[in-house]
């Protein structure tokens, strides 16, 4: 990751934009992808030994099978997500360093009142 520069990002919005988006980093590469949201959020919610299969995950998270088969090879690589096969039925969890940090994240969200 690069220092910013003294140069204002106001000063070319279009540019710092597009350059963010075509090559993003962090939270804005694990979020570029609104189904993303979506699916971390139900993990969220959900009880952590419960088991779905990926037409049951994509159901409760409100996203299309095809977006949860896209991304959850990425979820798993970036260790947000673990995956434990049982058959068709498959175990997912957040509890994981980078998962973790997202749990607690969301505690104080919801702790300082976002609804």
């Amino acid at each position: 990751m690069t220092a910013m520069s003294d140069t204002s990002i106001d000063s070319h919005p279009v540019d710092v934009k597009r350059s963010r988006v075509e090559h993003p980093i962090g939270w804005l590469y694990l979020c570029r992808h609104e189904s993303v949201h979506y699916i971390i959020d139900a993990l969220l919610q959900v009880d952590p030994r419960k088991e779905f299969t990926k037409t049951e995950l994509a159901e409760f998270a409100g996203v299309s099978a095809q977006s949860v088969r896209r991304h959850l090879p990425k979820l798993r690589e970036l260790e947000v997500v673990a995956e434990t096969a049982g058959g068709k039925r498959y175990h997912y969890d957040i509890d994981s360093p980078v998962g973790q940090l997202i749990v607690e994240l969301n505690g104080e969200i919801n702790a300082i009142g976002a609804e």
